[in-house]
């Protein structure tokens, strides 16, 4: 059987797999070959650090683009005439949310703790009107507000007075009782008239 090892050297078969540091060359093919490797190490660095980077920023464009279009579609919407397209209030939500990333990046935060800040608003605010959305056919807009309210309240909280306690779980946990609340008394007049 004839195949392509055969017409391979051991030395060529050692560089291929990266064992150059076996191979014993002369000391100018040495100083090459070193070179070679030192040249490939920079390059894997540079790619992990590229795509490091592309994971950060992949994080913060989600991190914009999500408030902005709710932003954009349903608060500021409602408040603007039709004349302004979608597309348009989006752009603007996407500079608003922008700015105040970068006032509340320049207060000082590390990376970290914005993150975590930025996962802590998410469950605080964002969680229980979106379980509650899919799950419950009771409760209606105010009932979400609410609850993002009381909610986004105690995130900001534990955010202003540096609360080493996370109090976003309890947030949602009152975001939860305040949204069950207000669905409960929406529905007891309409019981009421039927009966």
């Amino acid at each position: 059987r004839c195949g392509c090892r055969d017409f391979i050297s051991p030395n060529i078969l050692k560089l291929e797999m990266g064992l150059s540091e076996e191979i014993e060359l002369s000391d100018a093919g040495f100083k090459v070959q070193h070179q070679i490797n030192a040249s490939s190490h920079r390059n894997s660095l540079s790619h992990q650090g590229f795509s490091r980077l592309s994971m950060v920023l992949s994080s913060m464009d989600s991190g914009i683009l999500a408030p902005a279009t709710i932003l954009g579609r349903n608060l500021f919407r409602k408040r603007v005439p039709d004349s302004v397209s979608s597309l348009t209030l989006c752009r603007l939500s996407v500079v608003l949310v922008s700015a105040v990333c970068v006032a509340v990046a320049l207060m000082g935060s590390r990376a970290f703790e914005l993150l975590e800040s930025c996962y802590s608003i998410g469950l605080a605010g964002l969680l229980v009107p979106l379980v509650m959305g899919l799950f419950w056919k009771n409760g209606n807009q105010t009932s979400a507000l609410l609850a993002m309210t009381i909610g986004v309240g105690a995130w900001l909280i534990e955010w202003t007075f540096g609360i080493e306690w996370p109090l976003a779980p309890v947030g949602a946990a009152l975001g939860f009782l305040v949204y069950i609340i207000h669905a409960r008394s929406l529905e007891s007049p309409v019981q009421s008239n039927q009966g």
